[in-house]
């Protein structure tokens, strides 16, 4: 998770998002106001949005710092990452039967995508990617900013065949 501008932009987007939809009451609450079908899914996945923007706020001053964070936010942050997984999973296990559901889901699953400094999306691969880009139709761009990059695993490589390349046609390489 990192705490760029572009990352902070796009939580307090997905919560906002969140509530103009009439989908939530208020940022801290994770009650849906829905009485829908899908109030417990869309409680759910605001609960998972809300954690998901604490824990970038709180991080966000030990970024770049030397040292661990102190022990009372690490607590903390390992207490959201608990929680979360517990939200996640029963997210999961609860179909989405309208379409307030769906793209509450939608915007739980896209907060989950790390992204890098410059806010594009950080994937391991074609999988990630696709559920990304489906959570972004689902959810709506406008709720989802940033773009994908080149996969980690592609970047590394091509560095490692530039690497390869150089090493193979330098003047040690040939005697």
């Amino acid at each position: 998770m990192s705490g760029t501008p572009d990352r902070r932009r796009f939580m307090a987007q997905a919560t906002a998002a969140l509530a103009a939809a009439g989908l939530v009451a208020a940022p801290k609450l994770a009650k849906a106001v829905t009485g829908g079908s899908d109030a417990e899914l869309i409680g759910l996945c605001h609960r998972i949005v809300a954690l998901e923007d604490e824990y970038e706020r709180m991080a966000e001053p030990f970024y770049d710092a030397v040292g661990d964070a102190p022990p009372e936010v690490e607590e903390r942050e390992r207490a959201i990452i608990e929680e979360q997984h517990d939200l996640k999973d029963r997210a999961a296990r609860l179909p989405a039967t309208t379409d307030e559901g769906r793209r509450a889901k939608a915007l739980a699953l896209a907060t989950c995508f790390s992204r890098m400094a410059d806010g594009s999306l950080c994937y391991a691969g074609s999988i990630d990617l696709l559920a990304w880009s489906l959570a972004r139709d689902l959810a709506g761009p406008e709720n989802v900013p940033g773009e994908p990059r080149e996969p980690l695993a592609d970047r590394l490589r091509k560095e490692s065949d530039a690497m390869f390349a150089t090493l193979l046609s330098s003047p040690q390489a040939a005697s």
